[in-house]
């Protein structure tokens, strides 16, 4: 604790424990820093300045009980109408010291140092070294700081170093457990994520699995319906020995795919037409090429559809059947 002497010019140094007061010595005000660590082993502390009773300015105003939260704002608004002074010229403290909840008033006690009376002094504390952290006067309240919050020190050195790291530790801390629950979920969503895709590749393929199998089915299905279908090409041939006249020789029979192609000889080709049209069996009967003359004999080329024969499908499933012969 620091006190200026009776005289100004120096500067009682003592430490203050309740009642008590232990007496540290004094030193001129003209010192140098380098004297007063010597003397008294003094570092950038911060220290309590406190006045002679004198220098401040001691008085009890009344004002709404409203007020009470915020007393110490309204009593610097109110500084100009209360002091002959603005609040930037003072430093100064209040405490509320008696409520009146019939007059719905509160009593407030107000101590006030000008600026300009004790900006010298703080001066000197400032260049010895010393950090001013509490203004207070004799027998004032026991929280009284005169000093203006914005004129306060902060931690300093080391302990401004271990208040960030104080804080950048809970920081990390408070970060790691809300961010801990959000990996731990992104983690699950990763794994239902790699389970769901698995699930539907193995979806994709039973599905292209059980298509196939569906149109191998099918064809299977349509195998005795397409047999059904067919008329063998031994009735065919029967029926077409029925119909052709004794004078007619075949050299070339194609039967494939449901048409009939006939090439040969025969004395009255023109009249095969119309006897293979008799029958139910065939149509479109018609020459691929001119009839052409050869001696005695006419050698013809005709073709018709076989009918009843259904020729969707694979043609792979149709008789096939050629004969070729002189």
């Amino acid at each position: 604790m620091v006190e200026p002497s009776a005289d100004g010019g120096s500067l009682e140094i003592y430490r203050a424990f309740e009642q008590e007061r232990q007496e540290l010595g004094s030193i001129p005000l003209t010192a140098t820093r380098g004297e007063l660590t010597k003397a008294f082993k003094m570092g950038a502390e911060a220290v309590t300045l406190r006045l002679p009773s004198n220098l401040v300015l001691r008085k009890r105003v009344r004002f709404p009980a409203a007020t009470a939260e915020n007393i110490l704002q309204v009593v610097g608004f109110e500084m100009d109408r209360l002091t002959p002074f603005t609040a930037a010229q003072v430093h100064y403290d209040c405490q509320i010291v008696e409520t009146s909840e019939e007059d719905g008033e509160i009593v407030v006690e107000l101590a006030v140092v000008p600026r300009n009376r004790i900006s010298e002094l703080l001066h000197h504390l400032q260049r010895l070294g010393l950090r001013v952290g509490v203004i207070d006067t004799h027998h004032g309240w026991e929280e009284m700081n005169l000093l203006a919050r914005a004129d306060r020190p902060g931690p300093s050195g080391i302990g401004v170093f271990h208040y960030a790291a104080l804080w950048s530790l809970v920081a990390l801390l408070l970060t790691a457990v809300l961010l801990t629950p959000l990996w731990q979920q992104r983690g699950v969503a990763i794994v239902v994520e790699q389970r769901a895709e698995q699930a539907r590749q193995q979806a994709t393929a039973v599905t292209a699995l059980r298509n196939e199998v569906d149109q191998m089915e099918e064809l299977l299905n349509q195998i005795p319906k397409r047999r059904s279908e067919l008329r063998p090409a031994v009735d065919i041939l029967r029926e077409l020995t029925e119909l052709l006249p004794d004078d007619t020789w075949i050299q070339q029979l194609d039967l494939r795919a449901g048409q009939l192609e006939l090439r040969g000889l025969s004395r009255q080709a023109t009249a095969l037409i119309e006897k293979i049209e008799s029958s139910p069996s065939f149509s479109a009967t018609a020459f691929r090429s001119p009839v052409l003359q050869a001696g005695g004999e006419q050698r013809f080329h005709l073709g018709a559809r076989i009918n009843r024969l259904e020729l969707a499908g694979d043609p792979s499933l149709h008789n096939e059947l050629m004969i070729s012969g002189e």
